[in-house]
């Protein structure tokens, strides 16, 4: 539970949809049965032409279109100007 206003706290954005930077990251293991367990960090100024996603489970091609489906880092900033959210992690 959060205490305290919105603009006095730091928030992180997580994500399962494979994404991953495809430059400098390695894409998820989509072949073994076991899945894959890794994480990438995602730094809050990434573009969406960097992101590559690496998910067998679900149709890419809307997520491809406009990443704030799976990973909201642009909306989530825009809305942090009228809510009063201040801070968003280095990474998210």
């Amino acid at each position: 539970m959060m205490k305290g206003e919105p603009s006095a706290q730091t928030f992180d954005l997580a994500t399962s949809g494979g994404l991953y930077i495809k430059e400098s990251q390695p894409p998820y293991d989509t072949v073994s049965i076991h899945g894959d367990i890794s994480f990438r960090e995602l730094p809050k100024t990434v573009r969406q032409k960097e992101l590559g996603i690496a998910h067998p489970h679900y149709d890419h091609s809307l997520a491809e279109q406009d990443i704030n489906i799976i990973f909201p880092s642009i909306i989530f900033h825009y809305k942090g100007l009228t809510t009063g959210v201040k801070k968003l992690g280095m990474t998210s």
